[in-house]
């Protein structure tokens, strides 16, 4: 018997591979490179820098999410949700808990100089798309696209063989960059509540959508957040 245990965990629970652990280190080298931007409150080399950051992080999450469902059979893989750390109240779920909390405080509560590295950095791209410098809620709202972007790669591999999770999961990967990063919550609002603009958004969303062709409701929608 190659498993003694009756235990409805996994004894022996399955360990990272080799690939697994580089793509591991390569995105904590690009979290770290945030966080030293972070700390030093000087971006230098933003664009160069940025770019580095989160293409690692986006390999590591590439190269991680593919070892782990890519040679699996098709099925939802919910395996062990409740026993891991990260899902289960563990150390690692509690540091991140930790993590989260922390940064919305700091966005929400501390001055905009407490952000200054992170603001320096992302300005290059605020500029590009906006004709002006990052505040904290244009970085916010780049991170949070990213890691919807990121995510989405994920549940893509993890839900590859249904067709409808594949499309659901790039609706909203699309929705988020196109629709709603130059909304007025990430121009500096910070009072003012996402579902609040989204709601506005939807409003003029609608109007807009007896003027014509899908496609110009598109063209009319993006003029309309890059007027923020």
């Amino acid at each position: 018997m190659k498993n003694p245990s009756l235990s409805i965990a996994n004894p022996n629970p399955s360990l990272t591979t080799g690939k697994q652990k580089i793509a591991l280190a390569l995105a904590g080298l690009g979290a770290v490179l945030l966080l030293l931007v972070w700390a030093a409150q000087n971006a230098f080399y933003p664009v160069p820098v940025l770019s580095l950051s989160l293409g690692l992080m986006l390999a590591g999450v590439l190269v991680f999410v593919r070892e782990e469902y890519l040679n699996k059979p098709e099925g939802i893989k919910n395996n062990g949700v409740w026993f891991k750390s990260l899902s289960a109240r563990g150390v690692w779920g509690w540091l991140l808990a930790i993590i989260i909390t922390g940064f919305y405080t700091v966005l929400y509560f501390c001055p905009e100089n407490w952000l200054t590295g992170l603001t320096q950095l992302f300005s290059p791209l605020s500029q590009a798309l906006r004709q002006k410098p990052a505040d904290k809620w244009f970085v916010y709202g780049s991170l949070y696209t990213f890691s919807v972007l990121a995510l989405g790669i994920k549940f893509i591999y993890k839900y590859r063989h249904n067709r409808y999770q594949i499309i659901r999961t790039i609706s909203v990967m699309f929705s988020r960059p196109v629709f709603i990063p130059h909304s007025r919550l990430f121009a500096g609002h910070e009072s003012a509540g996402i579902l609040f603009y989204l709601f506005l958004a939807f409003e003029r969303l609608l109007r807009l959508a007896r003027r014509g062709s899908i496609l110009r409701l598109c063209y009319e929608y993006q003029r309309l957040f890059y007027r923020f």
